[in-house]
Parts: structure tokens; C-alpha cells; sequence
């Protein structure tokens, strides 16, 4: 941004003094042009002259805005993308898999929708954290959407203890943004969910409603110090139901999203 107000400024002072020079009747600032010949030396040495007087002009232009013109083929850019590529993916419970109960057959106990954030760029993109910026419900039932105040915490990335991280160039971290709880879970039959139901959590928040049948709109934001804000939309539609494998779960949710740069 820099560099366009310092072109602009330049290229109004250059018509600001060509008018000057045009319109204004100082004759002692005109050059006097004369029809006598100059011999080759003196040409080679004007010549040189100007040279030297880019020359350092450029030098000072790139001293001056040396990170910026830097910035211009080196710089760090996210890219957003799902981790897995059935977006939805299917954590089993195989500590209970063994039980009567269940036959011997692996079931989930939970699914979550995991985005992974990529650095396209050829420097490292340096404190990348991502919030939750907007949360909305919408339940059929009723017409109106149900803001969801987001905890205003920074997520935790998967396979680290920080929230905020570096991610060098041509690497990838990950964070999960959506789990739903399996009604058998232990977290769930600890909470105060309905018995019987299961249990959504965005972005780490955990969302009770005697119905989860509806629309969640979710807004992330991912930040990094040096890389340019990412806006990243998801929009799930989940009829509320749980289903143990992948499969079935899959007819009851649809995911759709949106990235934007800010």
C-alpha cells in the first residue's frame, strides 16, 4: 500500500511541476537551450550523470521500502481447505467395540468436520490463530435465527497446546471446528443434555437445545500477523439425528462453505 501512495505522490508533483513550468513565467528557472555542439566527452559525461542520479534515486527508493517491495514476490498466504475429503470423518469407539452390547461392531463415537490451513506463500506465516466470530441457530420451528454468543477464545490447534502458532511455508496445521457427541458418549451422559440425544460443539462450545434440528451458520476468522485475514463460512444442516458409521450420518447432515479474504 506503501509503494501505490508513494507512485501517487510522485506522479503529483511531477504535473505539479511540469504545470509550474508551463504556465507560471519564471524565466530564470528555464533552462537555456543553445544550438552549440558539445563534444563527446561532454556527452559521455552527462550522460554518466544522469545514470549516477537514477541510480541513486533507485537505491534510496529501495532503502526506504525495502520490506515492502519484499512483499511483493515473498509474502505468506493461508488457503483454507477440509481436512478430510468426505468433510464429515467418523472417530470409533473401539474400547467398547468388544462389548455384547454392540455385537463386536465398531460404531462412532463421535464425527467432526476438520479444516486444515495451508501456507501457499514462501515465508512462514507467523501467530496464526482462528476464532469463532459469529455463530447463529435456525430451527425450523422457528422463523427467526438464535444468535450464540462464541467464547471469544482463540481454537486450539490439533497436536498442540498453543492457539497460536507458525506455519512455515508449503506446511499445513490443522484444527477441528465441529464435533457431534454420540448420545452413549460419557461427556454427554455427564452433561445436561437429554438423555437419548447427542451433542453438538463448535469451535469448542458446547450448544444445548430441546431440538438440534436445524441451520448452524458459523463465522471463523483465522489471522496471522504477516498473511492477510481469512474469512472462512460454514453452513450446517443437521436434522438432529445420530447415526452410528459414516454412511447413515452422512444422509443426516449437509455442510457447505464459503472462504473469503479480508
Amino acid at each position: 500500500m506503501k509503494i501505490k501512495y508513494v507512485l501517487l505522490l510522485t506522479l503529483l508533483i511531477l504535473v505539479i511541476g511540469y504545470s509550474l513550468g508551463q504556465f507560471i513565467p519564471w524565466e530564470y528557472l528555464r533552462p537555456t537551450v543553445t544550438d552549440k555542439q558539445i563534444s563527446i566527452n561532454d556527452y559521455y559525461t552527462r550522460l554518466v550523470s544522469i545514470i549516477g542520479a537514477v541510480a541513486t534515486l533507485f537505491a534510496t527508493m529501495v532503502a526506504l521500502f525495502k520490506e515492502d517491495i519484499k512483499k511483493l514476490y515473498e509474502y505468506a498466504s493461508l488457503e483454507i481447505n477440509y481436512k478430510d475429503t468426505n468433510v464429515l470423518s467418523e472417530i470409533l469407539d473401539t474400547e467398547s467395540s468388544g462389548n455384547s452390547t454392540t455385537g463386536g461392531t465398531l460404531m462412532a463415537k463421535k464425527y467432526e468436520i476438520a479444516i486444515n490451513i495451508s501456507n501457499a506463500g514462501k515465508l512462514a506465516a507467523r501467530t496464526c490463530q482462528i476464532y469463532l466470530e459469529q455463530l447463529t441457530f435456525k430451527n425450523p420451528t422457528f422463523p427467526a435465527p438464535q444468535e450464540i454468543q462464541p467464547s471469544n477464545k482463540p481454537l486450539t490447534w490439533i497436536g498442540k497446546t498453543e492457539s497460536a502458532i507458525t506455519i512455515p511455508s508449503k506446511a499445513k496445521a490443522f484444527v477441528t471446528i465441529v464435533e457431534i457427541l454420540s448420545p452413549e458418549s460419557e461427556i454427554v451422559q455427564n452433561s445436561d443434555s437429554s438423555p437419548g440425544k447427542p451433542q453438538i460443539k463448535i469451535a469448542g462450545n458446547d450448544l444445548f437445545f430441546d431440538n438440534y434440528h436445524g441451520l448452524y451458520e458459523c463465522t471463523f476468522m483465522i489471522y496471522s500477523e504477516n498473511a492477510s485475514p481469512k474469512e472462512f463460512k460454514l453452513l450446517l444442516n443437521w436434522n438432529g439425528k445420530w447415526q452410528h458409521r459414516l454412511t447413515e450420518m452422512k444422509t443426516c447432515i449437509t455442510v457447505n462453505s464459503t472462504t473469503t479474504r479480508k
